[in-house]
């Protein structure tokens, strides 16, 4: 039986007025889960609806943009391991969750 511990990565980007924050449960390994702190925030930012104030819409395209590098990435690598996140990004006063 293979003991792995549990990785847990928290990310936070401030740039007003936007704040972003995710949390990151690596699984059997913590690659995906280091790779998916790195590649959400690029990710997120590089969405045009981010652009238009669009956070949801962004935060749903950062999120499905993230899972499709990783599994390339995973693939390319022969990667074994997994991760989940929550992210939030808080504009103002209004807190969107992924």
């Amino acid at each position: 039986v293979e003991n792995n511990m549990t990785e847990l990565h928290g990310h936070v980007v401030s740039s007003p007025p936007h704040s972003f924050y995710a949390v990151l449960d690596g699984h059997r390994g913590n690659q995906v889960a280091e790779f998916s702190a790195k590649t959400l925030p690029q990710q997120l930012a590089a969405q045009p609806e981010f652009a238009r104030s669009d956070i949801a819409g962004a935060l749903k395209a950062a999120v499905a943009g993230t899972e499709k590098a990783v599994l390339k990435a995973a693939a390319n690598n022969c990667w074994k391991d997994g991760s989940t996140l929550v992210a939030a990004v808080v504009r103002d006063r209004d807190l969107y969750v992924a």
